[in-house]
């Protein structure tokens, strides 16, 4: 038998072999007993020094093996698989950290949790660190890191923790240290993160989508919108310091951006709106200082010389814009006073000058026994609320160059009046309209679309054009919000927030040619208890398709999410993150990246608009819950 110790390459060293002769008895000499007895005792002390070194060895080994370990432990359970070149702990504890918190603590299992469940392997690193002398001279702060990453991961809110220093400095720590990760497939892992949108990973360069003509913080109010929905999305970008304007064509599969011809923008470069239609194949009218300076082609070429309204044009070319009143002595109505200022007096018009190839004509608009309180023309639909003695009625002519517009009535728009609160023509508008494949609609706002409901007077009407006839008008259950079409079906999507954020209530009406049907959801049902993840700003919402997307930004580290489902049960829908606001350059960063958001709605689609501290960007939404950039 032998005792052996290991040499630092692993191999063996006999450090002492014992004999295996017998003693016979105690016959021999005294000098030889001498001689024994020296030789045992020298014996003894080497046996007692190597067996010394081998425990000295066998304990350095074993603190090696703990602090490997839970290293490894650490790392697995935490981040999940190792970390790829580069990549810091706190970027992939943030993305880890978004799913984490859709979870939210009430849907949170009782038993050991992620990350909450990884503290006491970040306490095992940081004690089998304290008697680790050579580590200490390469880290010399990674035990007490260590020790600050488990008091922070063991707290009852951990999964809302902003840890980044604390990760980045341990896990930095045990790199510079050389400190060996091993794998411990036997530790729970945490889900692999979905990949999250974030301003690394929008596109950057001159052709993507806003990134040519904003620059720094740019502000959503230098975009401006058409006022009726469609499937195409136009948006005018307006640079009053450049003096120019863009004009942007978003549709669900494609985007571009061109400049607009100076002669649209010199009277007022940031006066440049989007009054009119159009079809999908066609460009659009563009209206200078805000409808005052005439319509015009995208390219450049002028209209109409008067002050307008709207305009359609159709994909063959025929276009028509509807020109605002002006009374016998010259002196226009102002557009934007209030709606009620376009009531038509016996000195008073509205004309339509339609264009078809060289077939032009001025057409005036009028109605028997009727004042004129608002037109508008919808996709070569001119639409005008009219007002007599029994109150408003909405009557529709087809826009044509061939010959006289002749109207057709709607329906009467019951109980309503002309109010002095109605909403001005560069806001909402009286008159709002969209299109689908299967239809066009049209909303008249009767007062101002921010006067609560049930107000008196304060009452939207809706009506829809299918198979070539208009339903009758009725009365929408509120008033305001966002209109959008879809197949042969408008909805009207509404956010009252009351008294505070939480009180918000999203309101959701779907209307076809038999009237409408409305769905409410609270917030408090959408959260389900998780006030954790209430907005930290305004909630928005808009109808997609045949369901209802609500967008809001999370607290403080929940990143801007979205509900997509069916009215009825988008309460227990899931959350999709839809973009990281606090990842940027590859760092968590302590501020939101997002400055403003704004929902535009299409038919098969919704633009989510996004300010951010790089300008403004864009996603596009749509129906199936695809989330895609929208890039040139």
């Amino acid at each position: 038998m032998g005792l052996f110790g290991r040499d630092d390459d692993g191999g063996k060293t006999l450090v002492f072999m014992g004999g295996s002769e017998t003693v016979l008895g105690f016959a021999a000499t005294a000098k030889r007993r001498k001689r024994v007895l020296g030789i045992a005792l020298v014996a003894g002390l080497v046996v007692a020094g190597v067996a010394g070194f081998g425990v000295t060895r066998y304990l350095k080994a074993t603190a090696t093996r703990r602090i490997v370990d839970s290293y490894g432990s650490l790392s697995r359970c935490l981040l999940g698989e190792p970390l790829a070149q580069g990549e810091r702990a706190s970027t992939r504890f943030r993305a880890l950290q978004l799913d984490s918190l859709t979870l939210g603590e009430n849907k949170r299992a009782a038993g050991a949790v992620w990350p909450d469940r990884c503290a006491v392997h970040a306490h095992a690193l940081a004690e089998g660190l304290l008697g680790a002398d050579a580590l200490k001279e390469k880290a010399p702060n990674l035990a007490a890191e260590a020790k600050t990453l488990a008091e922070t991961l063991e707290k009852k809110d951990a999964y809302w923790q902003a840890p980044s220093a604390a990760l980045d400095a341990m896990f930095g720590s045990a790199g510079s240290a050389g400190l060996v990760l091993v794998s411990k497939p036997e530790v729970e892992a945490p889900p692999a993160p979905k990949a999250v949108l974030s301003l690394d990973s929008l596109p950057r360069d001159s052709r993507s989508w806003g990134a040519a003509f904003t620059r720094g913080a740019a502000s959503l109010s230098s975009l401006h919108f058409e006022r009726h929905a469609s499937n195409t999305v136009r948006i005018v970008v307006t640079d009053a310091k450049a003096g120019t304007a863009t004009l942007c064509t978003v549709t669900d599969a494609r985007a571009a951006c061109a400049p607009l011809a100076k002669a649209v923008s010199e009277a007022e470069p940031n006066g440049v709106r989007l009054l009119g239609t159009a079809s999908a194949e066609a460009g659009a009218l563009v209206f200078a200082a805000r409808g005052k300076g005439g319509a015009f082609r995208a390219g450049g070429e002028r209209v109409s010389q008067r002050e307008a309204l709207g305009g359609y044009v159709d994909k063959n070319g025929f276009l028509a814009v509807l020109e605002a009143p002006r009374d016998t002595r010259g002196v226009r109505l102002p557009l934007d006073a209030d709606m009620t200022g376009f009531i038509a007096t016996l000195e008073a018009e509205i004309s339509l000058l339609t264009v078809d190839g060289a077939r032009s004509a001025n057409h005036r608009l009028n109605l028997r026994g009727s004042e004129i309180v608002g037109a508008q023309l919808l996709w070569g639909h001119v639409v005008v609320v009219g007002s007599n003695r029994d109150g408003l009625s909405l009557a529709s002519a087809t826009a044509d160059a061939r010959g006289p517009i002749t109207f057709q009535p709607i329906g009467e728009l019951a109980g309503a009046k002309p109010s002095a609160g109605a909403a001005s023509a560069d806001a909402e508008g009286l008159i709002t309209g969209c299109s689908a494949t299967g239809a066009v609609a049209v909303r008249v706002a009767t007062a101002n679309s921010r006067s609560p409901s049930g107000a008196s007077g304060a009452k939207d009407f809706i009506a829809l054009r299918n198979k070539n006839a208009w339903s009758a008008p009725f009365a929408l259950p509120r008033t305001g919000g966002l209109l959008s079409c879809h197949g042969s079906e408008a909805s009207v999507t509404r956010v009252d927030s009351g008294a505070s954020t939480l009180d918000a209530v999203v309101s959701h009406s779907r209307c076809d040619a038999a009237g409408c049907r409305e769905s409410r959801v609270a917030l408090t049902e959408l959260l389900a208890g998780e006030v954790g993840l209430a907005p930290a700003g305004p909630l928005f919402a808009v109808g997609l398709a045949d369901k209802l997307l609500v967008v809001w930004q999370a607290a403080q580290r929940g990143g801007l999410r979205m509900r997509l489902g069916a009215p009825e049960s988008i309460a227990k829908a899931e959350d999709v993150v839809l973009f990281d606001d606090l990842l940027e350059k590859a760092a968590v960063s302590a501020r939101s990246t997002l400055l403003e958001v704004r929902l535009v709605a299409a038919e098969t689609f919704t633009l989510v608009l996004l300010g951010t501290s790089e300008g403004v960007r864009a996603l596009r939404i749509s129906a199936d819950g695809k989330v895609t950039p929208v890039t040139t």
